[in-house]
């Protein structure tokens, strides 16, 4: 392998954003993405639990999307690299176009690192 095959782009995870990507064209407000956060954390509540409450009490309007399980693990699991990164006070870096599960891996090694 030559130097270049070695090289990948790296996916900055800005805690910052105001909106976090949670579907292939879903965007969620924060305010959104903190919500699913806390209710998995401390009501330790499954994605399927939230989704249920989600739709049942916001999705069948005619002005909100119904969501999949999949987007709510994916909201939880966006909150919760910002939550690691920001109590660190470091961004939290990936490869790129990497699925949920493999991001999940590089979010424990990134908050194992700071453990003293």
């Amino acid at each position: 392998m030559n130097s270049s095959e070695l090289q990948w782009t790296s996916e900055c995870f800005i805690n910052s954003a105001r909106y976090l990507k949670i579907g292939s064209n879903l965007w969620a407000d924060r305010g959104f993405t903190k919500a699913v956060y806390s209710g998995m954390y401390y009501f330790h509540a499954s994605a399927s639990a939230y989704l249920q409450f989600w739709n049942d009490n916001y999705g069948k309007s005619g002005k909100l999307i119904k969501l999949g399980r999949k987007q709510i693990w994916q909201a939880f699991i966006q909150e919760s690299i910002r939550t690691v990164a920001q109590a660190t006070g470091e961004q939290f870096e990936a490869r790129q176009n990497l699925d949920i599960d493999n991001v999940c891996i590089y979010l424990l090694l990134f908050s194992t690192s700071f453990e003293h």
